[in-house]
């Protein structure tokens, strides 16, 4: 899975900006219906749906426990790998860890 045309650190959106967005997308979707959820998601902007879909990837390589766990940074690099991301790795990681943070929030981890 490749970024669209224009990823993270070349789309004009500084990376506050765009980790803000997206940390609000989650605890969003997490709060409504499924059918929220799918038009929160819908609205996002093509970057940010990459970003959706790349961590809804890694969202199921989360380790179950008694409460959720953060998703490891080994599982991070390793789908970095085998994407072959052409985005910025530090900001692939900024943004997934913080998305994480966001569901970890709200889902009790």
């Amino acid at each position: 899975m490749q970024p669209p045309d224009a990823p993270l650190n070349h789309d004009g959106m500084p990376m506050e900006q765009r980790k803000a967005m997206l940390t609000d997308a989650i605890r969003q979707t997490q709060a409504g219906s499924e059918e929220d959820a799918r038009d929160i998601i819908e609205a996002l902007d093509e970057t940010g749906r990459w970003y959706f879909k790349a961590f809804a990837a890694l969202s199921k390589t989360r380790a179950a426990g008694l409460h959720p766990e953060p998703i490891s940074f080994e599982e991070i690099t390793a789908y970095m790998e085998v994407q072959e991301l052409s985005v910025a790795p530090d900001a692939f990681i900024e943004v997934i860890q913080a998305m994480d943070r966001a569901w970890l929030d709200v889902n009790g981890g």
